[in-house]
């Protein structure tokens, strides 16, 4: 992930903005309440990168939320690759960041289910109410 302040650059990679578990992302961060003077080593150590990594795995675990209601063959279709980082981060984010993500990576998780056919997946809520019934 690139960072950028108000479109200028700031750090090619910058560690820290993302999580270990989503390494496979690729993408431009622009912060505009970054100040224009903080200098390229400090940024490790910064409340403001925290709260950056934050509000990017939160926009992220939203969309692909998003994503799954709307098109659940895409979805379905994304998972079967990238399933174990988003399982990964579940465990992940318990350890690191006090389980802040967990359940809305739980929600993102789907899972075999004897009720549909072979490769078939469906989400935990589906799962649960779908044994009500």
């Amino acid at each position: 992930v690139s960072l950028h302040s108000r479109r200028v650059m700031v750090k090619k990679h910058a560690d820290g903005v993302l999580p270990k578990w989503l390494h496979w992302m690729k993408g431009v961060v622009d912060c505009e309440d970054m100040p224009m003077n903080i200098s390229r080593e400090s940024m490790q150590d910064t409340k403001l990168t925290a709260q950056l990594s934050m509000a990017v795995v939160r926009r992220l675990l939203r969309f692909l939320g998003k994503e799954a209601t709307k098109d659940p063959e895409k979805y379905a279709k994304f998972f079967k690759g990238y399933s174990y980082y988003l399982k990964a981060g579940i465990i992940e984010d318990k350890e690191g960041n006090y389980g802040r993500h967990k359940d809305d990576i739980l929600k993102l998780l789907r899972f075999e289910s004897s009720s549909k056919g072979k490769g078939e997946v469906l989400s935990l809520e589906e799962y649960i109410t779908g044994s009500v019934e």
